[in-house]
């Protein structure tokens, strides 16, 4: 019996610190910039800078036009059904980027794979019910 227990024990135990998540805290993110990093050529540079209550996505084209996108954010440890307005200038913490888009209304969540002092490597999964769904990985190198 008792050397059942120890392998109930040496089975949990790694089990329970795998499914630990990594939180972060806003204050991580508040004052960078990232720039897009993509494995392909796609016309245009990507930057995303995370100021305290938004996220401005800057889109710079080939031909010298831009274009920006501000969206709501706060960090949760769990995704949302509904984007919470109140969390947004609260410093907040989690593995999830929950955004709001300021244009067209729609809460979208990223998940934090990984955040270093030059790298942020973010997760997301669109709605699409197709087999294996629409779901891509951001990699972003900070701004020097």
């Amino acid at each position: 019996m008792k050397k059942i227990f120890q392998i109930i024990v040496l089975l949990i135990i790694p089990w329970t610190l795998f499914a630990q998540k990594v939180t972060y805290s806003k204050d991580m993110l508040n004052g960078t910039e990232w720039i897009m990093q993509y494995s392909f050529n796609t016309g245009f540079n990507e930057t995303w800078i995370f100021a305290k209550d938004e996220i401005i996505m800057k889109y710079s084209l080939k031909n010298g036009k831009t274009s920006d996108l501000r969206w709501s954010y706060y960090l949760s440890s769990t995704i949302p059904t509904k984007f919470d307005s109140q969390k947004v200038n609260t410093n907040s913490s989690g593995c999830y980027i929950i955004t709001n888009s300021k244009d067209r209304q729609k809460m979208i969540s990223f998940k934090i794979v990984s955040l270093s002092s030059n790298c942020l490597k973010l997760y997301w999964r669109g709605d699409s019910l197709a087999i294996g769904g629409d779901a891509m990985y951001y990699n972003l190198v900070r701004k020097k």
